[in-house]
């Protein structure tokens, strides 16, 4: 059970102030900045990201929750014509299938009681040169389960799950899972007509999601900022006060997890990159899916020997700049199109 602040009905000012008197996590703070060589970089992608103006859209997010749920076996079903689609599509002799069957061995539906915990896929080695792998699905009763196991299985794929093999850049760990993501949830609205607005609901609210990681990256790093004595805190509230104290409930959780020791420290960065990534792929799958699948399969071979900008020239993007710019700007247009085409909500 998640341990709860003691200081939780502390006023925000009071929280705030009780931080910035806090040597031990002011120590945590310089360490974490220190260990990230790109934290100038990843703090402008999620300011960028952030200031998107998300106030107006309105859908009915009921649809993330259809009647219809998926069945584990719905689940493993569609799971296995996803990755068979994918193989059909290209001519590469890599055949996704089989690497998602053969590592279904290690994957666990056991929530332990805990219906909303996390999905993940992990492998490491342990001191005795023993490698561990586990895949954990957790359905949730979610449209978006289907596209979770196939997120997680997409990490299986990898030679960091499959030779438990350290990858040269970090920052590409979710490339491929996010966009399976994208195309499979777009793939399933079209096999799947019955629920293809609540398919189209989950694209919406992955969108959401995605400027409420970047807010909270940023608070994040505007943290370690204050922590480092880099930005003061009047400063913060003069640019960033309408982002976190219109609307608390970001600063609050973050607030939550320094006072029980759970900073996390940027975590949610990991997504940014590979959402914007995933969009251009998506793009492209709907007008030239056996293209877009060879490019995908490319990286995925590539995902532990290329860093994220070596990937970006390879999909001919000139830089995470120029990505995050080109998202931010047909953000709204793409919204647009998407609450097009659902249901008006009463």
């Amino acid at each position: 059970m998640k341990s709860s602040s003691p200081y939780k009905d502390w006023s925000i000012e009071q929280r705030i102030a009780r931080m910035l008197q806090d040597e031990e996590f002011r120590q945590h703070c310089l360490k974490c900045k220190k260990e990230n060589p790109q934290f100038d970089e990843d703090f402008a992608i999620a300011e960028k990201i952030a200031f998107i103006d998300i106030s107006s859209v309105k859908f009915d997010d009921t649809q993330l929750y259809p009647t219809q749920k998926f069945s584990i076996d719905e689940i493993k079903k569609y799971l296995i014509e996803f990755y068979k689609h994918l193989d059909s599509l290209s001519k590469n002799d890599m055949s996704l299938l089989d690497v998602v069957k053969n590592n279904s061995k290690y994957v666990t539906m056991d929530n332990h009681g805990d219906k909303t915990a996390r999905s993940y896929c992990s492998s490491s080695v342990d001191k005795n040169g023993e490698k561990r792998r586990e895949i954990f699905i957790n359905p949730e009763g979610r449209i978006g389960d289907i596209s979770t196991s196939i997120h997680e299985m997409g990490h299986s794929l990898s030679q960091t799950f499959i030779q438990c093999q350290a990858p040269k850049d970090r920052n590409m760990s979710e490339i491929v899972p996010v966009i399976l993501d994208a195309i499979s949830n777009y793939y399933l609205s079209q096999n799947i007509p019955s629920l293809e607005s609540n398919f189209n609901a989950n694209a919406i609210h992955t969108q959401i999601q995605n400027v409420i990681k970047a807010r909270e990256v940023l608070l994040d790093s505007l943290v370690i900022k204050l922590m480092s004595n880099e930005i003061t805190l009047d400063e913060v509230k003069s640019k960033y006060g309408d982002l976190f104290l219109k609307n608390t409930n970001i600063l609050k959780r973050c607030l939550e997890n320094i006072e029980t020791y759970k900073f996390t420290n940027m975590y949610e960065k990991r997504y940014l990159i590979p959402q914007a990534i995933a969009l251009k792929m998506l793009d492209l799958y709907k007008t030239n899916p056996e293209k877009s699948i060879e490019l995908f399969k490319e990286i995925l071979k590539n995902d532990v020997n290329w860093t994220v900008e070596e990937t970006l020239k390879y999909l001919g993007i000139d830089s995470k700049q120029s990505l995050i710019d080109n998202y931010v700007e047909n953000y709204d247009s793409r919204m647009d199109d998407l609450l097009k085409s659902q249901p008006l909500t009463v």
